[in-house]
């Protein structure tokens, strides 16, 4: 059983994530 929030939780740590290494970068 998948749950739509943590869902939205993973795709949003990937992209916040992303967003830092290029900040960072």
């Amino acid at each position: 059983l998948q749950h739509p929030i943590s869902k939205d939780l993973c795709s949003y740590v990937m992209l916040t994530s992303r967003l830092y290494k290029v900040l960072t970068a």
